[in-house]
């Protein structure tokens, strides 16, 4: 027989310590699902694959949907996030029994335009005098849609708006318009 080898034995990772998620590519769209990988590890860096519990997540918009995984497998979980407000530098944080992680810092980017936001107008305005208005293209879920910059048809109930189009810059027109003929509740 041979003499000074040990018989062979396994070592495995001690309990969670931290969790780390993979790199999440930027932009990422504002309502549009993505997919993160999330691995429980040890303090040494290892997998924890005894690890099958679930986890919390959150976002600094607050707007992450779900907030918990579900089931990890092997000390991993695999699956699709939401978030649904853009942001600069949001970031994915999980949480499960005071232990903690965080992903890369990645941007939110506002959806396809879905409607018109209109800043409160004051009333009542004076017929044939301009006031200014600021109009703001907005997604779904209300977000700036930064990158939308055509051109746009003004209309009101009286069929007196001037101007009658206007070019959107960034997302948002701010400008002065003028209604000439006098009537209540104009749209």
């Amino acid at each position: 027989t041979e003499t000074g080898q040990s018989n062979l034995f396994d070592v495995i990772s001690s309990s969670v310590d931290h969790f780390d998620i993979s790199a999440i590519s930027s932009p990422q769209t504002a309502g549009e699902a993505f997919s993160i990988t999330i691995i429980a590890k040890d303090a040494n860096d290892n997998t924890v694959t005894s690890f099958t519990g679930t986890a919390n997540l959150s976002d600094v918009t607050g707007t992450i949907s779900p907030t918990i995984t579900g089931s990890f497998s092997s000390g991993v979980w695999e699956g699709n996030v939401t978030i649904t407000k853009s942001i600069s530098g949001d970031i994915i944080t999980v949480t499960s029994s005071g232990k903690s992680g965080t992903s890369n810092s990645f941007n939110v980017v506002a959806g396809a335009l879905d409607h018109f936001a209109f800043a409160t107008i004051s009333s009542p305005q004076t017929a044939g005098a301009a006031f200014s208005v600021i109009i703001t293209a907005e997604d779904a879920y209300n977000n700036q849609r930064t990158q939308f910059n055509d051109t746009v048809t003004l209309t009101d109930d009286t069929g007196t708006l001037t101007p009658d189009s206007v070019t959107f810059s960034s997302g948002q027109w701010t400008g002065n318009v003028t209604i000439t003929k006098a009537q209540s509740d104009v749209r």
